[in-house]
């Protein structure tokens, strides 16, 4: 199979060699497909300039759309990796809406008689930042957009207006530059897949953030950048073109962390931004919780010494110390 291709030039004859057998071109539309579900496996680069779709989730695309182009506006293949979809066909709708995602603007669309969705791993929840699960004290910012207006009132565009929908004006960063961040503690390991962005949602404020890094940490020590398989750069993810419509990003592959921050780089006038952070609950695989399983039974050993050396007493504390299983049993069956 050939490597990727940003441009989605070439697409049609660099992948028809692929061993895919459900592999389909960039250009195929989900018309052509009459099954009531599907699988079928996208090239990288279906980004393209060829076509368009119309819709987005949940309420799904319109037969008409680039089954490709739509799956990455889904967030559910990545432009730059490719791979497979799954989709599912239902009766259409009357009217289609427009939506920006992933750099993939929908179109509004009319009335067609099937349109299709897209099967997911469902974890695409709202983590917190609209719903005010995450509290305050867990919304923090490189600096903070403050002054007095001419009735004397002071205007502070603190890091805990950074929620989406809330109404007001949004966090705002004060000087606009590329050294700064807004920070979201999760309080726990979190699996987050995407975000949502609008811009300060006010028409007098005409400010918002057109593109953005990501940066994540398990204990807001060590950070990392996120950055796509196999490519040697940071991910820049394209943000707002206006101050007031919601734009969403997916993380493919998705990032476990309990700490994010968003580093603009770059802007309409001034740093301004509203958020949302999507994910699920964070369970260790089967790998990750070998570790744990090896750790507890260097324990049971040192308890079964300790028993002989210094009694009982001693041991049960190191009991205590035991790492629990995923169900809290002490269980090391990693689908406890």
């Amino acid at each position: 199979m050939s490597g990727i291709h940003i441009s989605g030039r070439g697409f049609l004859a660099s992948y028809s060699t692929s061993n895919k057998t459900d592999l389909i071109t960039c250009l195929e539309k989900a018309s052509r497909f009459s099954e009531p579900e599907y699988r079928k496996y996208c090239p990288a680069g279906c980004l393209t300039p060829f076509g368009e779709i119309s819709g987005t989730i949940p309420v799904g695309y319109r037969d008409s759309s680039l089954l490709c182009m739509a799956g990455i506006h889904a967030g559910v293949v990545s432009n730059a990796l490719g791979g497979p979809i799954s989709a599912v066909i239902s009766n259409g709708i009357a009217y289609y809406d427009t939506a920006q995602a992933n750099n993939v603007t929908s179109t509004t669309g009319s009335l067609s008689s099937t349109l299709f969705t897209f099967k997911t791993s469902g974890c695409y929840g709202f983590l917190g930042m609209e719903n005010g699960a995450i509290p305050d004290s867990q919304i923090t910012a490189s600096s903070v957009l403050e002054w007095t207006d001419l009735a004397g009132q002071i205007n502070i565009w603190k890091p805990e207006r950074a929620r989406l929908k809330k109404q007001g004006p949004a966090w705002a960063a004060s000087p606009s530059d590329e050294h700064q961040w807004l920070q979201i503690d999760l309080n726990k390991l979190t699996k987050v897949t995407g975000i949502l962005t609008t811009g300060s949602t006010m028409s007098t404020y005409n400010y918002y953030v057109t593109a953005y890094k990501i940066e994540y940490s398990e204990d807001g020590a060590k950070w990392t950048m996120y950055r796509e398989p196999n490519v040697d750069r940071d991910k820049v993810f394209q943000a707002n073109s206006d101050y007031f419509q919601e734009v969403r990003n997916n993380l493919i592959p998705p990032i476990v962390a309990r700490f994010v921050k968003i580093r603009p780089t770059s802007w309409n006038q001034k740093i301004a931004m509203k958020v949302e952070l999507l994910g699920c609950q964070f369970t260790p695989g089967k790998r990750q919780f070998l570790s744990l399983c090896m750790m507890r039974g260097v324990r049971l050993v040192l308890e079964k010494y300790s028993i002989l050396l210094l009694g009982k007493g001693f041991s049960a504390l190191v009991n205590t110390s035991r790492p629990r299983g995923r169900d809290g049993s002490g269980s090391c069956n990693p689908y406890g």
